[in-house]
């Protein structure tokens, strides 16, 4: 059934109207719309009533919510490559986000997160990167970026075993570049393969791979590679654990909590709900209620409520 976004573009115009805003009705509706159908509203809005809805949110909500709000009706990519200029315009760089992002998306969506980049700052995310890390972290995210990873439905459970051997053999891992058996395992595997190497390596090893990284690595090199493996060989145990980072001791990363729930939305919350339930023996939402307050409170359990 296709979806027709005129009576909604109504009753957000309508929301936006008067003395005060509707929130209840511009939250029911951001949160119960795909992000193909919230690009249908933000095109006929526009046609209707010749104004860019995310300039009308920004002008009618404050705070998290209305970042939250305006992050919906971004493309998935725009969203991203936002994400990314942010952690590195003006002085420092904000390697988690770097990290978080690049490490766990996959090659086709990176691929469009780098068009878009490229689209809005006119200078490409590779050579924006470049200004801002240095050393073996940046040779390994630039890898990441080249976007070679391929899923494969039947993993090559021979070579797996012969990767996952050859690295286990090795006194200490350490990164080196295409051609070599690391190189070979995080950038070419897919979820299915990288899993059997890391099976494979514990077999011959008989301690996990991600202990050997931890013992083997240093600094943001170390944890981009605990969070590529992570991302690829278990996503929603991923998104559950970033989600419980950022809700932790005083203080919430208010940043990281939305986007872990923009991103996840139409892919895997369910799971994601029910991993963080198995790992931190609490509900989600029930944790994100108690952290967070007012419109953006509701926002965000209205999205996890699918």
């Amino acid at each position: 059934m296709s979806y027709d976004p005129s009576q909604d573009v109504e009753d957000l115009h309508a929301a936006f109207k008067g003395a005060g805003t509707d929130e209840k009705t511009i939250i029911s509706i951001l949160a119960n719309r795909t992000n193909a159908q919230r690009q249908q509203i933000k095109s006929a809005y526009k046609v209707k009533f010749g104004a860019d809805i995310q300039d009308k949110l920004k002008s009618e909500l404050s705070g998290n919510f209305e970042d939250a709000a305006i992050a919906l009706f971004d493309l998935p990519a725009v969203y991203d490559a936002k994400s990314l200029y942010k952690a590195m315009k003006g002085l420092g760089t904000d390697e988690k986000t770097l990290i978080e992002i690049i490490t766990s998306r996959s090659p086709a969506h990176m691929a469009e997160v780098k068009k878009e980049f490229f689209q809005m700052y006119k200078k490409s995310l590779e050579d924006w990167v470049k200004s801002e890390i240095s050393g073996g972290f940046l040779d390994f995210m630039l890898s990441l970026l080249k976007g070679e990873r391929i899923e494969t439905e039947i993993p090559d459970k021979e070579k797996c075993k012969l990767l996952g051997s050859n690295l286990a053999q090795k006194d200490k891992l350490k990164w080196e570049g295409p051609g070599s058996d690391i190189y070979n395992a995080l950038m070419l595997c897919g979820q299915s393969e990288l899993t059997w190497v890391c099976k494979y390596f514990h077999k011959f090893k008989k301690k996990t791979i991600i202990e050997a990284v931890e013992k083997d690595f240093s600094s943001d090199l170390k944890k981009a590679i605990k969070s590529l493996i992570f991302a690829v060989v278990s996503p929603s145990e991923f998104c559950a654990t970033h989600i419980y980072n950022a809700m932790k001791g005083l203080g919430t990363n208010d940043k990281v909590l939305m986007r872990m729930i923009i991103t996840r939305d139409e892919i895997d919350l369910p799971l994601v709900k029910a991993f963080y339930k198995k790992k931190y023996n609490k509900d989600m939402v029930e944790a994100i209620k108690s952290d967070t307050s007012g419109d953006y409170k509701n926002l965000l359990v209205e999205i996890l409520s699918h």
